[in-house]
């Protein structure tokens, strides 16, 4: 999986573009960030404007693969796999 294919992902199932970022410019207030650094795919978690290196790859696809579980893991119901009605910063709420 690739990053376009990993943007679409993450709206399909349904995630507010608040909880992740593709950058460190514009991060979520709590969130995962994937971003790539020189040679290397970074996965950040941020929360009150502290980042927290949790993940790097070389592959992009392994990047990104790793940040959607990651995501699911993180803000999905794990009866069902879709996320949370009751997380403050999901869609529709």
């Amino acid at each position: 999986m690739g990053l376009a294919e990993l943007r679409s992902q993450l709206e399909n199932d349904g995630f507010d573009r608040h909880l992740y970022s593709f950058d460190r410019l514009s991060p979520p207030m709590e969130g995962y960030i994937l971003e790539k650094l020189g040679d290397r795919w970074i996965i950040f978690y941020t929360e009150r404007g502290l980042f927290r290196d949790i993940a790097n790859f070389l592959y992009e696809g392994d990047a990104c693969d790793f940040f959607l579980h990651t995501m699911r893991r993180a803000f999905c119901s794990p009866s069902n796999g879709t996320p949370q009605k009751n997380h403050s910063r999901l869609k529709g709420n």
